[in-house]
């Protein structure tokens, strides 16, 4: 935030409405006179003591010096929305502003120049060149929404946003967009929260704006702000990294790193404002400084764990030991704030604590899962410390997580981010699981023995199956709340392992009125109103539709299953355990059992969703059959012990200690798994085309249901 400038001259127009006038800076016409079609004319001071005489010259000089006309008339070139007294706003955020149309007609314009707001400034327009001015208004980077539109824009901003991403001092700016501070704010700032906060608005909003969809509204106002960001990066670094780190909620299907893209700049510009160094600097700003550099880590957590990138901020890259943000950091905020309760902020602030904790546990085990140099392990952990680390955080967090039950919070937006960050853990302990699974496999392959820990996982069905339900209950709780529509993004990627188990789930076992059915319909219903919101999901859709369609499951007779199991077991207890798994197709077979059984299969399927996910296209599928490129990121030099291998993380074996046993799951029926599509059976084929078939008529069904109820507020 800097000093409001106050205009030097005005022209008659803008002088006797009493409102900013931009001239100086734009040139004549000034915005005022061109948006209300007057003519622009600015009176000459009289001069104090002696007259100064201007040559002819001097003022050809000066007049072409100034910008020219810049800001054309909008008559033409946007849609008129009707304006509606009913902004759906608290009272505290409606402000008046002047009616720019005297004796107007119902209708209104959406937007209007950002000098009609008076706490807002553009410093970097005295200094910029006719072309790229002619860009700012080419682009309508100088329109910002009107008052009542611009209020619930926002209000979603520090609703949905700043819980998570607190790079904005919410009291400071409250104070600013209300007139009742000498401060301003830069235009890049605002245009950059208006597009974070276009994702979460009503319909009725992004209709009034003139716009048809929500993924539409974001990529016109991210544009905006973007080519703001490109003509001032270079001025302020502060402002610079809050833009950069609002950017990373941008997603575009042509560009799937594009969020990363903007942590790396954010990261720059924090560095660059030494907010990496807040607890060494003496700066009257050191604690949002401190803001500033923990929502990089966060986010740089977030979007590796859910994009299978990376850390940018590794463990060598900060000492993590260092305070985190805590509610001292956001005295004012929880007292200032104009959208929360004094007791919902505070919990807010303590979710925030805890995520930044979080992230402080996921530096390595996201070292381990995505290193920067896959062949290199130079931070490897044992999984068991790192399943330890993750525990250990959900213990320490779980009075700051449920403590909204026990005070009475009724808040839902607290209910929100406290699941989101119970799904941030599961999702995380899925990861370890994985790549417990692909170290089995990799190790086995290389015929080193000591590293085959699968023979020891009996427990991993259970667990996979205890970390899905895990991520069934956040989601059903913010689904039954009617929360979905204000997920982040990233939660397209969270959701996707566990939408994927459900897909093979209905297809191996399809039975009507099952669990696995419903919470089919609970992810399809979820994903479906995100690809509304966002652009990218439909892409990521896709490629889901893609790999469980290409998985091929055929089932042999349960006979023959018992018989052969039976004459290749070496206990009577061996032979029990084995005879539960061949009767149990008729209660419910799902991805834990190719997990398992066939867990190359299984890591098959892993490795494509991961794909999909980082590179945002699917893999090379000639390049996975062979054996060895199965396995994503394979990792040999981690180290187990004999005496704490991977069943003392997630409890007793309960299968036999013979690798066999994998070779024998061939006669369980999973068969498939192959990238092949190759279907020899006429049934199997019409199962497998009638199950994408009903997923196909759920996905559109959902879809059109989502556009058709569209919440408004």
């Amino acid at each position: 935030m800097m000093q409001r400038p106050r205009a030097t001259q005005a022209c008659t127009h803008c002088r006797a409405r009493k409102v900013r006038c931009d001239a100086t800076r734009t040139g004549i016409p000034c915005s005022n006179c061109v948006f209300d079609s007057k003519p622009c004319y600015v009176r000459r001071r009289k001069q104090r003591g002696e007259p100064y005489h201007q040559t002819e010259e001097q003022r050809i000089n000066r007049r072409s010096s100034m910008t020219p006309q810049i800001i054309r008339s909008i008559e033409n070139d946007h849609e008129l929305s009707k304006h509606h007294s009913e902004t759906g706003m608290k009272p505290c955020l409606s402000k008046n502003v002047h009616d720019h149309h005297a004796g107007a007609t119902s209708t209104l314009r959406a937007f209007i120049p950002w000098s009609h707001y008076d706490f807002l400034s553009l410093d970097t327009c005295s200094r910029l060149p006719q072309h790229d001015m002619e860009s700012l208004n080419r682009e309508d980077c100088l329109l910002i929404p009107r008052r009542p539109l611009l209020d619930e824009l926002i209000q979603e901003y520090f609703l949905h946003v700043h819980p998570n991403l607190p790079v904005m001092d919410e009291s400071e700016f409250w104070a600013i967009y209300h007139g009742t501070s000498n401060k301003s704010m830069a235009l890049m700032c605002l245009q950059a929260m208006i597009f974070a906060g276009s994702s979460f608005v009503s319909q009725r909003c992004i209709q009034e704006l003139g716009f048809s969809s929500v993924p539409m509204a974001r990529s016109s106002f991210y544009e905006r702000a973007k080519t703001l960001y490109d003509l001032n990066s270079d001025q302020d670094q502060l402002q610079s990294a809050q833009c950069a780190l609002i950017f990373t909620y941008y997603v575009s299907a042509r560009c799937a790193s594009i969020n990363s893209y903007w942590l790396t700049v954010a990261i720059h510009h924090a560095r660059e404002i030494q907010a990496d160094r807040y607890y060494q600097i003496c700066h009257p700003k050191a604690n949002f400084l401190k803001r500033i550099w923990w929502a990089c880590i966060c986010r740089d957590r977030l979007l590796a764990l859910g994009l299978r990138r990376p850390l940018q901020i590794g463990p060598g890259d900060f000492d993590l030991t260092q305070p985190v943000p805590d509610t001292t950091d956001f005295e004012n905020e929880i007292f200032g704030s104009r959208v929360y309760r004094v007791s919902s902020k505070r919990q807010i602030v303590q979710l925030f604590r805890a995520q930044c904790e979080l992230a402080i546990a996921l530096t390595n085990c996201l070292s381990t899962l995505f290193p920067r140099c896959p062949t290199i392990s130079s931070h490897s952990y044992d999984l068991s410390t790192l399943v330890d680390q993750l525990e250990k955080w959900f213990e320490d967090s779980y009075t700051k997580l449920f403590s909204y039950q026990q005070e009475g919070i009724q808040d839902e937006s607290v209910v929100l981010y406290t699941n989101l960050l119970q799904a941030y853990y599961h999702s995380a302990q899925i990861a370890l699981l994985n790549h417990a699974i692909s170290l089995s496999v990799t190790h086995d392959i290389y015929g080193n023995g000591r590293h085959n820990v699968i023979s020891s996982t009996g427990r991993v069905k259970h667990r996979l199956a205890d970390l899905v339900k895990g991520m069934d209950r956040t989601l059903q709780v913010i689904d039954q709340l009617g929360l979905i529509r204000f997920l982040p993004i990233t939660m397209v990627a969270y959701f996707t392992f566990p939408l994927v188990w459900y897909l093979i789930g209905d297809r191996i076992s399809p039975m009507p009125e099952s669990e696995t059915k419903r919470y089919l319909k609970l992810y399809i219903d979820a994903m479906n109103c995100l690809q509304t919101q966002y652009e990218g999901a439909e892409k990521v859709l896709g490629h889901i539709k893609v790999i469980v369609g290409q998985l091929h499951f055929q089932f042999s007779g349960q006979r023959n299953i018992i018989d052969d199991l039976n004459a290749t077991s070496t206990s009577r207890s061996e032979f029990k355990y084995n005879n539960n798994l061949a009767t149990k197709r008729e209660e419910s077979i799902d991805l834990s059992d190719i997990a398992v059984f066939q867990p190359k299969k299984y890591l098959l399927i892993t490795y494509s969703i991961d794909s999909c996910l980082s590179r945002g296209s699917l893999p090379d599928i000639s390049a996975l059959q062979p054996a060895k490129t199965i396995v994503y990121l394979p990792n040999p030099s981690i180290e187990y012990s004999s005496s704490r291998r991977l069943q003392d993380c997630w409890g007793e074996s309960v299968l036999p200690d013979d690798f066999a046993l994998y070779d024998l799951a061939l006669h369980l029926g999973l068969t498939g798994a192959s990238l092949d599509y190759d279907l020899d059976d006429a049934a199997d084929r019409d199962l497998n085309d009638a199950h994408m078939t009903y997923v196909d008529e759920m996905m559109l069904n959902n879809t059109q249901s989502a556009t058709s109820t569209s919440p408004n507020q």
